[in-house]
Protein backbone atom coordinates (compact mmCIF):
# COMPACT_ATOMS: atom_id res chain seq x y z
CA UNK A 1 0.00 0.00 0.00
CA UNK A 2 2.75 2.22 0.85
CA UNK A 3 4.42 1.33 -2.65
CA UNK A 4 1.39 2.12 -4.74
CA UNK A 5 0.83 5.35 -2.18
CA UNK A 6 4.36 6.62 -3.39
CA UNK A 7 3.38 5.99 -6.84
CA UNK A 8 0.44 8.05 -6.66
CA UNK A 9 2.47 10.95 -5.32
CA UNK A 10 4.24 11.70 -8.21
CA UNK A 11 3.34 14.16 -11.18
CA UNK A 12 3.77 12.03 -13.68
CA UNK A 13 0.70 10.02 -13.31
CA UNK A 14 -2.53 10.80 -14.85
CA UNK A 15 -6.22 10.91 -13.12
CA UNK A 16 -6.75 7.20 -14.53
CA UNK A 17 -3.09 6.27 -13.58
CA UNK A 18 -4.18 7.16 -9.77
CA UNK A 19 -7.76 5.89 -10.12
CA UNK A 20 -6.37 2.29 -11.01
CA UNK A 21 -3.79 2.22 -8.50
CA UNK A 22 -6.31 3.48 -5.64
CA UNK A 23 -8.57 0.45 -7.01
CA UNK A 24 -5.58 -2.01 -5.40
CA UNK A 25 -5.05 0.29 -2.42
CA UNK A 26 -8.82 -0.42 -1.41
CA UNK A 27 -8.03 -4.21 -2.11
CA UNK A 28 -5.55 -4.68 -0.04
CA UNK A 29 -6.62 -1.73 2.30
CA UNK A 30 -9.86 -4.52 2.38
CA UNK A 31 -8.14 -7.37 3.15
CA UNK A 32 -6.19 -5.93 6.27
CA UNK A 33 -10.00 -5.56 7.97
CA UNK A 34 -10.12 -9.43 6.66
CA UNK A 35 -7.14 -10.69 8.54
CA UNK A 36 -7.62 -8.45 11.87
CA UNK A 37 -11.24 -10.19 12.37
CA UNK A 38 -10.55 -13.58 10.95
CA UNK A 39 -7.08 -14.44 12.57
CA UNK A 40 -7.69 -16.67 15.44
CA UNK A 41 -5.03 -18.12 18.38
CA UNK A 42 -6.71 -20.30 21.39
CA UNK A 43 -10.40 -18.87 19.87
CA UNK A 44 -9.12 -15.36 20.28
CA UNK A 45 -9.05 -12.73 17.85
CA UNK A 46 -5.57 -10.84 18.91
CA UNK A 47 -5.69 -8.60 15.57
CA UNK A 48 -9.36 -7.53 15.76
CA UNK A 49 -10.84 -4.09 16.65
CA UNK A 50 -11.00 -3.33 20.18
CA UNK A 51 -14.23 -3.52 21.90
CA UNK A 52 -16.69 -1.38 21.61
CA UNK A 53 -17.81 0.83 24.46
CA UNK A 54 -21.61 0.94 24.04
CA UNK A 55 -22.55 4.78 23.68
CA UNK A 56 -24.55 5.95 27.30
CA UNK A 57 -26.41 9.09 26.69
CA UNK A 58 -25.24 12.25 29.16
CA UNK A 59 -27.37 12.31 31.92
CA UNK A 60 -28.78 15.39 34.32
CA UNK A 61 -25.98 16.44 36.95
CA UNK A 62 -27.83 17.88 40.15
CA UNK A 63 -30.46 20.37 38.41
CA UNK A 64 -28.16 20.95 35.09
CA UNK A 65 -29.13 19.16 31.90
CA UNK A 66 -26.72 18.66 29.24
CA UNK A 67 -26.59 21.24 26.47
CA UNK A 68 -28.01 19.09 24.27
CA UNK A 69 -31.73 18.98 26.12
CA UNK A 70 -31.57 22.81 26.52
CA UNK A 71 -30.35 24.48 23.61
CA UNK A 72 -30.67 23.91 20.26
CA UNK A 73 -29.81 25.96 16.46
CA UNK A 74 -32.72 27.78 17.05
CA UNK A 75 -32.94 30.71 19.60
CA UNK A 76 -35.22 29.99 23.33
CA UNK A 77 -35.35 32.74 25.69
CA UNK A 78 -33.37 31.80 29.02
CA UNK A 79 -33.47 33.93 32.69
CA UNK A 80 -29.73 34.87 33.68
CA UNK A 81 -28.74 34.06 37.57
CA UNK A 82 -26.13 32.24 39.18
CA UNK A 83 -28.05 28.95 37.98
CA UNK A 84 -26.26 27.24 35.49
CA UNK A 85 -27.19 26.82 31.75
CA UNK A 86 -26.15 23.49 30.92
CA UNK A 87 -23.00 21.40 31.14
CA UNK A 88 -21.18 20.34 27.77
CA UNK A 89 -20.63 16.65 27.94
CA UNK A 90 -17.53 15.08 27.37
CA UNK A 91 -17.03 13.92 24.08
CA UNK A 92 -19.08 16.79 22.17
CA UNK A 93 -16.78 18.66 19.27
CA UNK A 94 -17.89 21.63 17.27
CA UNK A 95 -19.71 23.52 20.14
CA UNK A 96 -20.75 26.90 19.21
CA UNK A 97 -23.03 28.62 21.75
CA UNK A 98 -23.92 31.56 20.98
CA UNK A 99 -25.90 34.48 23.08
CA UNK A 100 -28.07 37.78 22.49
CA UNK A 101 -28.42 39.70 26.02
CA UNK A 102 -31.31 42.25 24.66
CA UNK A 103 -29.51 45.08 25.82
CA UNK A 104 -28.45 43.85 29.24
CA UNK A 105 -25.22 42.61 30.33
CA UNK A 106 -25.43 39.12 30.52
CA UNK A 107 -22.26 37.47 30.59
CA UNK A 108 -21.38 33.42 29.07
CA UNK A 109 -19.30 31.49 31.73
CA UNK A 110 -17.20 28.85 31.18
CA UNK A 111 -16.07 26.49 34.04
CA UNK A 112 -14.69 22.70 34.36
CA UNK A 113 -16.38 20.52 36.87
CA UNK A 114 -13.64 21.03 39.98
CA UNK A 115 -14.35 24.85 39.66
CA UNK A 116 -11.92 25.98 36.90
CA UNK A 117 -12.80 29.26 35.43
CA UNK A 118 -12.04 29.09 31.38
CA UNK A 119 -13.86 31.66 29.84
CA UNK A 120 -15.99 34.63 30.88
CA UNK A 121 -15.48 37.60 33.21
CA UNK A 122 -13.32 38.17 36.21
CA UNK A 123 -14.79 37.41 39.92
CA UNK A 124 -11.47 38.68 40.95
CA UNK A 125 -9.56 41.50 41.15
CA UNK A 126 -11.84 44.48 39.97
CA UNK A 127 -14.83 42.04 39.84
CA UNK A 128 -17.31 42.88 36.29
CA UNK A 129 -20.22 44.37 37.58
CA UNK A 130 -22.54 40.98 36.32
CA UNK A 131 -20.74 39.23 39.39
CA UNK A 132 -20.78 41.99 42.05
CA UNK A 133 -24.37 43.10 41.60
CA UNK A 134 -24.29 38.92 42.68
CA UNK A 135 -22.76 39.94 45.44
CA UNK A 136 -19.92 37.48 44.41
CA UNK A 137 -16.31 39.61 44.51
CA UNK A 138 -13.71 36.58 45.53
CA UNK A 139 -13.31 32.60 45.43
CA UNK A 140 -14.84 32.28 48.97
CA UNK A 141 -18.57 33.97 47.24
CA UNK A 142 -18.44 32.08 44.50
CA UNK A 143 -17.30 28.63 46.28
CA UNK A 144 -20.40 29.61 48.85
CA UNK A 145 -22.99 30.50 45.92
CA UNK A 146 -22.06 28.72 42.35
CA UNK A 147 -19.67 25.83 43.12
CA UNK A 148 -22.71 23.14 44.28
CA UNK A 149 -23.39 20.37 42.77
CA UNK A 150 -27.22 21.40 41.59
CA UNK A 151 -24.60 23.37 38.92
CA UNK A 152 -23.08 20.35 37.77
CA UNK A 153 -19.81 21.02 40.12
CA UNK A 154 -18.63 17.92 42.33
CA UNK A 155 -17.81 17.42 45.32
CA UNK A 156 -14.79 19.88 46.52
CA UNK A 157 -15.06 21.92 44.02
CA UNK A 158 -13.04 25.27 44.16
CA UNK A 159 -13.20 28.64 42.10
CA UNK A 160 -9.88 29.27 40.49
CA UNK A 161 -9.47 31.86 38.32
CA UNK A 162 -6.07 31.80 37.44
CA UNK A 163 -6.84 30.05 33.83
CA UNK A 164 -9.32 33.18 33.13
CA UNK A 165 -8.02 35.09 30.01
CA UNK A 166 -8.46 38.74 30.35
CA UNK A 167 -11.72 40.07 28.61
CA UNK A 168 -10.20 42.86 26.68
CA UNK A 169 -11.61 42.50 22.72
CA UNK A 170 -14.52 42.00 21.42
CA UNK A 171 -15.48 40.68 18.13
CA UNK A 172 -18.11 37.52 16.90
CA UNK A 173 -17.08 36.57 13.98
CA UNK A 174 -13.02 36.77 14.86
CA UNK A 175 -13.55 35.43 18.82
CA UNK A 176 -9.97 37.68 19.66
CA UNK A 177 -9.92 35.32 23.13
CA UNK A 178 -8.62 31.80 23.22
CA UNK A 179 -7.82 29.73 25.85
CA UNK A 180 -6.43 26.57 25.49
CA UNK A 181 -6.81 24.03 28.33
CA UNK A 182 -6.41 20.02 28.59
CA UNK A 183 -6.24 19.91 25.10
CA UNK A 184 -9.06 21.91 24.14
CA UNK A 185 -9.01 25.22 22.46
CA UNK A 186 -11.76 28.06 23.53
CA UNK A 187 -12.85 30.78 21.67
CA UNK A 188 -14.41 33.68 23.49
CA UNK A 189 -15.86 36.95 21.89
CA UNK A 190 -15.46 38.87 24.96
CA UNK A 191 -18.05 40.44 27.16
CA UNK A 192 -19.88 42.92 25.08
CA UNK A 193 -21.16 45.65 28.07
CA UNK A 194 -18.61 47.86 27.75
CA UNK A 195 -18.83 48.22 23.78
CA UNK A 196 -22.83 48.39 23.91
CA UNK A 197 -22.73 44.80 21.88
CA UNK A 198 -25.28 42.29 23.30
CA UNK A 199 -24.01 39.18 21.09
CA UNK A 200 -21.99 36.87 22.45
CA UNK A 201 -20.44 33.58 21.56
CA UNK A 202 -18.18 30.69 22.84
CA UNK A 203 -16.52 28.09 20.59
CA UNK A 204 -14.79 24.81 21.50
CA UNK A 205 -13.50 22.63 19.21
CA UNK A 206 -13.47 19.14 21.05
CA UNK A 207 -14.55 18.31 24.47
CA UNK A 208 -11.85 16.56 26.66
CA UNK A 209 -14.08 17.02 30.07
CA UNK A 210 -17.67 18.15 30.93
CA UNK A 211 -17.91 22.18 31.43
CA UNK A 212 -20.16 24.21 33.14
CA UNK A 213 -22.17 26.81 31.12
CA UNK A 214 -23.19 29.54 33.34
CA UNK A 215 -24.75 33.14 31.69
CA UNK A 216 -24.83 35.89 34.67
CA UNK A 217 -26.99 38.64 34.80
CA UNK A 218 -29.87 40.35 36.03
CA UNK A 219 -32.50 40.19 32.86
CA UNK A 220 -33.33 37.31 30.04
CA UNK A 221 -31.32 36.58 26.54
CA UNK A 222 -31.63 34.25 23.58
CA UNK A 223 -29.19 31.54 22.79
CA UNK A 224 -28.86 28.46 20.42
CA UNK A 225 -26.14 26.44 19.90
CA UNK A 226 -25.01 23.52 17.34
CA UNK A 227 -22.17 20.21 17.97
CA UNK A 228 -21.27 17.30 17.01
CA UNK A 229 -22.24 14.53 19.51
CA UNK A 230 -19.92 11.20 19.88
CA UNK A 231 -21.68 8.31 17.82
CA UNK A 232 -23.60 5.40 19.56
CA UNK A 233 -21.72 2.50 19.21
CA UNK A 234 -23.65 -0.57 19.75
CA UNK A 235 -21.97 -3.67 21.01
CA UNK A 236 -22.29 -6.55 18.48
CA UNK A 237 -21.10 -10.42 18.43
CA UNK A 238 -18.17 -9.27 16.25
CA UNK A 239 -14.68 -10.50 17.00
CA UNK A 240 -12.88 -7.87 19.27
CA UNK A 241 -9.57 -8.14 20.55
CA UNK A 242 -8.89 -7.61 24.44
CA UNK A 243 -6.07 -8.08 26.65
CA UNK A 244 -5.44 -12.17 27.52
CA UNK A 245 -3.94 -13.43 30.69
CA UNK A 246 -1.74 -16.32 30.47
CA UNK A 247 -0.84 -19.00 32.92
CA UNK A 248 3.29 -19.05 33.57
CA UNK A 249 3.64 -21.39 36.39
CA UNK A 250 1.51 -22.66 39.40
CA UNK A 251 3.74 -24.07 42.08
CA UNK A 252 1.87 -25.83 44.90
CA UNK A 253 0.34 -24.07 47.67
CA UNK A 254 1.03 -20.26 45.35
CA UNK A 255 -0.73 -18.50 43.20
CA UNK A 256 -0.51 -19.10 39.55
CA UNK A 257 1.71 -16.68 38.14
CA UNK A 258 0.28 -15.23 35.40
CA UNK A 259 1.74 -12.82 32.58
CA UNK A 260 -1.35 -10.10 31.09
CA UNK A 261 -0.55 -10.07 27.18
CA UNK A 262 -2.47 -6.49 25.89
CA UNK A 263 -4.96 -6.70 23.36
CA UNK A 264 -3.11 -5.75 19.48
CA UNK A 265 -5.50 -4.44 17.40
CA UNK A 266 -4.71 -3.61 13.53
CA UNK A 267 -7.97 -3.06 11.94
CA UNK A 268 -8.11 -0.02 9.28
CA UNK A 269 -9.75 1.70 12.15
CA UNK A 270 -6.90 1.30 14.39
CA UNK A 271 -4.07 1.96 11.87
CA UNK A 272 -5.99 5.09 10.71
CA UNK A 273 -5.95 3.61 7.27
CA UNK A 274 -9.53 3.36 6.73
CA UNK A 275 -11.12 5.66 4.44
CA UNK A 276 -7.52 6.56 2.94
CA UNK A 277 -7.45 7.04 -0.61
CA UNK A 278 -4.46 7.57 -3.33
CA UNK A 279 -6.83 9.35 -6.30
CA UNK A 280 -5.26 12.57 -6.28
CA UNK A 281 -1.31 13.90 -5.16
CA UNK A 282 -2.50 15.49 -1.88
CA UNK A 283 -4.73 12.69 -0.65
CA UNK A 284 -1.59 10.01 -1.74
CA UNK A 285 0.14 12.22 0.53
CA UNK A 286 -1.58 11.75 3.48
CA UNK A 287 -2.23 8.36 2.71
CA UNK A 288 1.77 7.82 3.45
CA UNK A 289 1.42 9.76 6.93
CA UNK A 290 -1.25 7.22 7.67
CA UNK A 291 0.50 4.41 6.48
CA UNK A 292 4.06 5.63 8.16
CA UNK A 293 2.13 5.63 11.47
CA UNK A 294 0.68 2.53 10.85
CA UNK A 295 3.94 0.24 10.11
CA UNK A 296 5.35 1.80 13.01
CA UNK A 297 2.40 0.44 14.98
CA UNK A 298 2.91 -2.49 13.53
CA UNK A 299 7.09 -2.90 14.25
CA UNK A 300 5.56 -1.89 17.89
CA UNK A 301 3.36 -5.59 18.14
CA UNK A 302 6.03 -7.39 16.36
CA UNK A 303 8.58 -6.22 19.02
CA UNK A 304 6.26 -6.73 21.61
CA UNK A 305 5.56 -10.55 20.23
CA UNK A 306 8.80 -11.14 19.79
CA UNK A 307 9.69 -10.64 23.82
CA UNK A 308 6.62 -12.39 24.63
CA UNK A 309 7.85 -15.30 22.89
CA UNK A 310 11.42 -14.86 24.44
CA UNK A 311 9.84 -15.16 27.85
CA UNK A 312 7.73 -17.79 27.14
CA UNK A 313 10.25 -20.18 25.82
CA UNK A 314 12.15 -18.98 28.76
CA UNK A 315 9.31 -19.69 30.87
CA UNK A 316 8.90 -23.40 29.27
CA UNK A 317 12.58 -24.11 30.22
CA UNK A 318 11.92 -23.05 33.25
CA UNK A 319 9.19 -25.44 33.60
CA UNK A 320 11.04 -28.51 31.97
CA UNK A 321 13.49 -28.00 34.33
CA UNK A 322 11.11 -28.05 37.30
CA UNK A 323 9.66 -30.69 35.39
CA UNK A 324 13.12 -32.71 35.90
CA UNK A 325 13.75 -31.84 38.71
CA UNK A 326 10.33 -33.26 40.49
CA UNK A 327 11.16 -36.32 38.15
CA UNK A 328 14.61 -36.73 40.02
CA UNK A 329 13.80 -36.07 43.07
CA UNK A 330 10.14 -38.45 42.91
CA UNK A 331 12.98 -41.36 41.67
CA UNK A 332 15.20 -40.78 44.57
CA UNK A 333 12.01 -41.23 47.09
CA UNK A 334 10.78 -44.08 45.44
CA UNK A 335 14.57 -45.92 45.42
CA UNK A 336 14.82 -45.07 48.90
CA UNK A 337 10.99 -46.61 49.97
CA UNK A 338 12.78 -49.81 47.87
CA UNK A 339 15.54 -50.18 49.64
CA UNK A 340 13.85 -49.75 52.90
CA UNK A 341 11.47 -51.94 52.20
CA UNK A 342 14.01 -54.82 50.97
CA UNK A 343 16.47 -54.34 53.81
CA UNK A 344 12.46 -55.06 56.07
CA UNK A 345 12.22 -58.28 54.02
CA UNK A 346 15.69 -59.91 54.51
CA UNK A 347 15.21 -58.92 58.12
CA UNK A 348 11.94 -60.82 58.01
CA UNK A 349 13.63 -64.20 56.28
CA UNK A 350 16.57 -64.78 58.48
CA UNK A 351 14.23 -63.90 61.50
CA UNK A 352 11.93 -66.89 59.77
CA UNK A 353 15.12 -69.68 59.09
CA UNK A 354 16.68 -69.02 62.67
CA UNK A 355 13.19 -69.76 64.04
CA UNK A 356 12.57 -72.59 61.67
CA UNK A 357 16.53 -73.89 63.00
CA UNK A 358 15.20 -73.71 65.99
CA UNK A 359 12.43 -75.26 66.26
CA UNK A 360 14.29 -78.17 64.45
CA UNK A 361 16.65 -78.52 67.13
CA UNK A 362 13.57 -78.63 69.54
CA UNK A 363 12.28 -81.53 68.13
CA UNK A 364 15.52 -83.00 67.74
CA UNK A 365 16.25 -83.45 71.32
CA UNK A 366 13.31 -85.62 72.65
CA UNK A 367 14.99 -87.96 69.59
CA UNK A 368 18.30 -88.21 70.71
CA UNK A 369 17.13 -88.68 74.78
CA UNK A 370 15.09 -91.99 73.47
CA UNK A 371 17.49 -93.04 71.12
CA UNK A 372 19.96 -93.19 74.26
CA UNK A 373 17.39 -94.85 76.58
CA UNK A 374 17.11 -97.84 73.81
CA UNK A 375 20.47 -98.41 73.72
CA UNK A 376 20.31 -99.43 77.59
Amino acid sequence: MRELAVQAATDTLAGLDRAALDKEYQALNNEIDRISVHSKVFERSPLAPPKPTPGIAPAPIGNTSPIDSVLTSSNKTFNSGLASLGYIPKGFSNVTINLDSFGADDDIQIFTTDGKHLLGTSILNSPDPVWSAKGITSAASANGQIMNANNAFVAGASYDGSFLPPANGYDTTALPIVNNYNGMTLGYSGDGHSSGRNLEKVTIDTVKENLVVMVIGNGSFSANGTWTEPPVVPLTNDPYSEDTAIVLSSPIGQAPQSLTMTATPADTVTLSTANSHIKTISEANSALTKLDAALNLVNEYTVMYGALLSRFASAGDNLQEMMTQSSSSRSRIVDADYASEAARLSAQQILQEATNALVAQANELPRSVLSLLEQR
